[in-house]
């Protein structure tokens, strides 16, 4: 019944994968948080919260997501069309500080850099300590030390993508 678009969906599949890696030589930030379903009883009462698993399938919608709003936000911003973009600053020193120390307790640390840190060393540290059994724990701390994304007439880029350019 789908087999017209199996070639399509191969090559979709392709792309995907060009496009991680290209996410991976970007170094945008992959945090690997875990998304919840809420499940439905009767009387519409919550029966459960269950775990949703992130496949491929999802991954790839991601990235052809991303790769659009990125050639969005270039073709606005080439042609001088106002817009809001999405725009994500790095960690405020203070969420920083409290960070790196964080990081001291358990023996780690956070590349400094001149400018401070870069959305790769983020991604090089969360991919060193990824077989750690408080790597959630240290992840959703590292979470929480970037800003928050916001929209914007002033683009201002997106610090965890890595992103010149998003909206």
């Amino acid at each position: 019944e789908y087999a017209g678009v199996v070639p399509h969906l191969k090559q979709l599949y392709s792309l995907y994968k060009v496009l991680l890696g290209a996410r991976h030589t970007r170094g945008a930030i992959d945090f690997e948080t875990q998304e919840t379903r809420i499940v439905f009883g009767s009387e519409r009462k919550i029966a459960a919260i269950t775990p949703t698993t992130r496949n491929d399938a999802h991954k790839l919608i991601e990235e052809c997501m991303l790769a659009a709003n990125v050639a969005t936000a270039e073709f606005l911003k080439k042609h001088e069309i106002p817009a809001l973009y999405r725009v994500h600053d790095g960690p405020p020193p203070e969420r920083l500080e409290k960070l790196r120390a964080f990081l001291g307790e358990l023996g780690l640390s956070l590349h400094k850099g001149k400018d401070g840190p870069t959305p790769k060393d983020y991604q090089a540290l969360l991919a060193s300590i990824k077989d750690r059994p408080d790597y959630h724990v240290i992840q959703t701390v590292m979470l929480r030390s970037l800003s928050q994304a916001v929209y914007s007439a002033d683009n201002q880029g997106h610090f965890g993508l890595n992103y010149e350019a998003y909206t």
